[in-house]
């Protein structure tokens, strides 16, 4: 049965960003970077599901991602994610508002196709680095990294002894949200 959930994908990291990142994991014992290509901000974690229910999933992608639109998101933090003492090391920043509606209603739609998908609302967060137990992380304020949330993307997750390894399934594009000149 495929393990799924629905992000926003592409986070680019430049070398200053990637220094930052590096930096800190080296302080960090036993920390596990993310593979960059890996690095997404998660809108909802659906699990395992049965192969037959893939395709109402993927309407409910479509359709969310229809009532969105395009919008640009800024991460501009470095550290402990969900707090500071914790085992995942994440870039965050503040959440706008329509992505965080979009979340909301993809959970709802996801929720309406049958799946089990936690309501709570979204945090922007990419995780770049897991540690094996809970440490105190410190949080590092970095250069701004804006971001164009442009397509949503249902993947599917394939747990490995090394981490897990993610598999595009579909993208749905956001609309625009600009009207077109005359």
């Amino acid at each position: 049965m495929p393990r799924l959930f629905v992000a926003l994908g592409d986070i680019p990291v430049d070398r200053e960003l990637g220094r930052a990142i590096a930096e800190l994991l080296s302080g960090l014992p036993g920390a596990r970077a993310t593979a960059p290509e890996s690095r997404h901000v998660t809108l909802a974690f659906i699990g395992e599901v049965a192969g037959p229910q893939v395709p109402r999933i993927q309407a409910a992608c479509a359709e969310a991602a229809a009532q969105g639109r395009a919008e640009h998101y800024v991460l501009d933090r470095l550290g402990g994610f969900p707090r500071a003492e914790a085992r995942i090391v994440a870039l965050t920043g503040p959440t706008p508002t329509e992505l965080g509606r979009l979340a909301e209603r993809l959970g709802d739609r996801l929720r309406d196709a049958g799946c089990a998908v936690e309501r709570r609302p979204l945090r922007m967060h990419v995780t770049v680095a897991r540690l094996r137990a809970n440490c105190r992380i410190p949080r590092k304020d970095i250069a701004p990294l804006r971001v164009k949330a442009e397509e949503i993307r249902l993947y599917e997750s394939e747990l490995l002894p090394a981490g897990a390894r993610y598999h595009l399934v579909s993208a749905f594009a956001l609309p625009s949200g600009e009207e077109p000149s005359a």
